[in-house]
């Protein structure tokens, strides 16, 4: 059974979007919006998440707010990269809408 979707994996992360392309994410932008409207016209319960952050950054997510892209999704996941004594380690997390969460 599916769960959730989720849109790109550290989306604003350099080596993962060229930035040259879509200096502005506008593309990235549509695009997760199309996918989005796609994903619930199938089936409209589903989770939809957008891919966590790395690094966390404020201006990209309003952006994203700007754009609309945030209006469609029901999660923004995070990503964090922990160091310490033990090696690196990879933390996940959520923010879901109407958490309360600052951070949606």
């Amino acid at each position: 059974m599916i769960e959730a979707v989720k849109f790109w994996n550290e989306p604003n992360n350099k080596s993962h979007w060229d930035l040259e392309l879509d200096p502005e994410w506008s593309a990235f932008a549509r695009m997760v919006i199309e996918a989005s409207a796609a994903v619930r016209a199938e089936n409209p319960s589903l989770v939809q998440v957008l891919g966590g952050m790395s690094p966390i950054d404020a201006a990209f997510m309003q952006r994203l707010a700007r754009f609309g892209v945030l209006d469609g999704l029901d999660v923004v996941a995070e990503a964090l990269v922990v160091a310490d004594d033990l090696g690196c380690h990879r933390l996940g997390g959520s923010h879901e809408r109407g958490s309360g969460d600052p951070g949606w």
